[in-house]
């Protein structure tokens, strides 16, 4: 199976979020970041991302606070800490359409589960990251070794 997605939303952008967010806008994807702490520094300055494939820099990102000013998009990517999940009630309405897919990054069981219950089974998709990334600072992300996903449709039956 192969997805188009015109829209991305990125909820939880740390090292993770921010990686693979910041690669989907290099490459001229709509990518729209919802930050917290982050906020105020890559709304100025961007983001930077030194990288074992070669670093580069987003000058401009497109920065929001709240999921409301994001609006629906095509693809949420969801990589914040699965502690933070319970928020997932209150933050993936917004972000939705009809035909919105929800990837999770995360680490942990449970988190396709808890999507579906927000999002419907048919638009979860889990993802592995096989990468080495660390958040060094605001902005700032490490990308030191690998950087493959593995994707696959979500299902709660005898299939996996």
């Amino acid at each position: 199976m192969s997805w188009t997605f015109k829209s991305v939303a990125v909820v939880g952008s740390g090292a993770i979020g921010l990686y693979y967010g910041g690669r989907l806008a290099q490459a001229g994807e709509d990518v729209r970041f919802l930050l917290r702490s982050d906020f105020d520094t890559i709304s100025r300055e961007g983001l930077k991302v030194e990288s074992a494939h070669g670093d580069f820099e987003l000058p401009s990102v497109q920065a929001f606070r709240t999921p409301e000013e994001i609006g629906p998009v095509d693809l949420v990517i969801v990589a914040w800490k699965a502690t933070a999940n319970h928020q997932l009630a209150k933050v993936l309405p917004p972000l939705l359409h009809a035909g919105t897919q929800v990837l999770t990054l995360q680490n942990g069981l449970g988190n396709c589960e808890t999507i579906a219950g927000i999002a419907g089974a048919e638009n979860v998709l889990g993802g592995l990251c096989f990468v080495c990334i660390n958040r060094l600072s605001p902005g700032l992300v490490n990308h030191s070794a690998g950087g493959r996903v593995t994707v696959g449709e979500w299902r709660l039956d005898d299939r996996g």
